[in-house]
C-alpha cells in the first residue's frame, strides 16, 4: 500500500483507487475517482487541505452498507427482547450472503426480484421469503428513523401472495383419539393446547412455579404478544396438572418433561406416528428442495389454537374474553383462527330459516285479522 507520510495513505480497490486519512481521531476515506496514482496523491493532497481549512472535525457520513443495516436489525431485535430472534438471525445471514458488499442505496427493485427468484428456485415458499424480506424492510425503516439514511433510498417492497391460512382443528373424537396413542409424556401438553389453545413453545417452556394449583390458576409470562395472561383450569386440566405434578422429575424445573430434562420444540416424530395410529394422518412423499422424502399430513400441533378459539366462541364465550385465553392481541388475528366450518354455516342457515319463517307466521296472523276485520258486520249509520 503506498504511503504518504503522515498525510494520507491510498488503497487501491477495483477499478478505482482509494484516499484514506486521519483527523483528530476521526477516519476520512474518500473515492478519489482514478487510478493513476501521481493524480489520486494530488487530489488526497487537495482533500487533506480542504479539510484543515474548514476545520472539519468528523467526516461526512456516507451511506452504510445493507448488513449494517440488519446488524441493527439484530440489536433490535435483542434490544426489545423479541421472542422470535432466532428466526431473524436466520434471515440476516441469508440476506447478508445475497446482498454482500450491498451499499444501501443500491437496494432497488430488480435486486429485490433477483433475490426473490434465487429464494424460489431453491424450493422455498413465498410464506418463508415474505419473513425475509420484512427483515431487510425492517432495517430500511429503523435506518430512515435514525436518519442515517434518507426515505428516497428506501425501495418499495412488494411482498409475495401466501397460501391462505389452515384450516385444519380438532373434533372431540380425534382429541381422544390422539391422546391415547400420544406418550405419557406427551398427553398432558396435548391436553393443555386442546383446552387453552396455547402456543407450542409456551406449553413447552412452562414452569411449577407458574402453576398454581391451590386456585387452579396458570401463569404465562411474557407471552409473544409481549403481555402476561392467567389462565384458569376446568376440570380436565386440574386433573392433568395434578398427575403432572405427581409425575414431577427431581431437580426439573419443567412441567412438561421427559425423563429429567426438558421435552424438545420438535414433536414430529412421535407426533407424527400417533396421528397416523387416530386416523387423523397419512405419510406421503413430496419434493422438497428438490429431494424426495416422506412427510406426515394431517393434524398438526398449531390446530389446537384454532381447536379452542372456535371452541370458545361456539360455547358463547365472549371473544374478549377468548382473546385473553388465546393470547391473541388483535381480533383480525383472532379471526383467522377462529376457523368457521360447514357445521357453523348449516347452525346459520337453520337460524335463518327459523327466522323467515317466524315473520312469515306473524305476516300470515297480521294479514288474518285484518281479513276478519273486513268481514265485521257493520253498525248501520244514524238517521238524523
Amino acid at each position: 500500500m503506498p504511503k504518504l507520510g503522515s498525510r494520507g495513505s491510498l488503497e487501491r480497490r477495483l477499478g478505482y483507487i482509494r484516499g484514506v486519512f486521519y483527523r483528530h481521531g476521526s477516519r476520512f476515506s474518500f473515492n478519489l475517482g482514478t487510478t493513476d496514482k501521481a493524480e489520486a496523491k494530488k487530489r488526497l493532497k487537495q482533500l487533506i487541505q480542504d479539510c484543515e481549512e474548514a476545520n472539519v472535525l468528523r467526516p461526512e457520513k456516507s451511506v452504510p452498507s445493507i448488513a449494517a443495516l440488519l446488524n441493527e436489525v439484530e440489536q433490535h431485535y435483542e434490544r426489545h427482547a423479541r421472542r422470535n430472534l432466532r428466526n431473524a438471525v436466520r434471515h440476516i445471514a441469508t440476506l447478508k450472503a445475497f446482498f454482500k458488499g450491498r451499499s444501501a442505496a443500491e437496494l432497488d427493485r430488480q435486486r429485490i426480484n433477483r433475490f426473490v427468484d434465487k429464494r424460489r428456485a431453491e424450493g422455498y415458499a413465498n410464506g418463508s421469503i415474505n419473513r425475509e424480506l420484512s427483515v431487510l424492510q425492517l432495517g430500511y425503516r429503523l435506518a430512515v428513523k435514525d436518519r442515517r439514511i434518507t426515505a428516497d433510498l428506501m425501495p418499495h417492497f412488494e411482498l409475495l401472495p401466501e397460501a391462505a391460512p389452515r384450516k385444519g382443528f380438532f373434533e372431540p373424537e380425534e382429541y381422544q383419539a390422539l391422546l391415547q396413542h400420544l406418550p405419557s409424556y406427551l398427553q398432558g401438553v396435548l391436553t393443555f393446547g386442546y383446552w387453552v389453545g396455547l402456543r407450542r413453545e409456551e406449553a413447552l417452556g412452562l414452569r411449577w412455579h407458574q402453576v398454581d394449583l391451590v386456585n387452579r390458576q396458570v401463569e404465562l409470562e411474557r407471552t409473544k404478544n409481549g403481555e402476561d395472561r392467567v389462565v384458569v383450569m376446568g376440570t380436565e386440566l386440574y386433573t392433568m396438572f395434578t398427575k403432572q405434578w405427581e409425575d414431577r422429575w427431581e431437580g426439573c424445573d419443567f412441567v412438561f418433561h421427559k425423563g429429567p430434562q426438558r421435552i424438545p420444540q420438535s414433536l414430529s416424530w412421535h407426533w407424527n406416528r400417533a396421528a397416523v395410529k387416530a386416523g387423523i394422518g397419512r405419510w406421503v412423499e413430496v419434493e422438497v428442495k428438490g429431494k424426495k422424502k416422506l412427510v406426515c399430513q394431517g393434524r398438526l400441533y398449531h390446530d389446537l389454537r384454532r381447536t379452542a378459539a372456535r371452541n370458545m366462541i361456539r360455547s358463547g364465550t365472549p371473544q374478549s374474553v377468548a382473546m385473553r385465553i388465546t393470547g391473541h392481541k388483535s381480533p383480525s388475528m383472532f379471526a383467522r383462527y377462529n376457523v368457521v366450518d360447514t357445521r357453523d354455516l348449516k347452525a346459520a342457515m337453520i337460524r335463518l330459516e327459523e327466522y323467515e319463517n317466524q315473520r312469515r307466521r306473524e305476516r300470515e296472523e297480521r294479514d288474518a285479522m285484518l281479513t276478519e276485520g273486513d268481514r265485521a258486520p257493520q253498525k248501520p249509520s244514524r238517521v238524523q
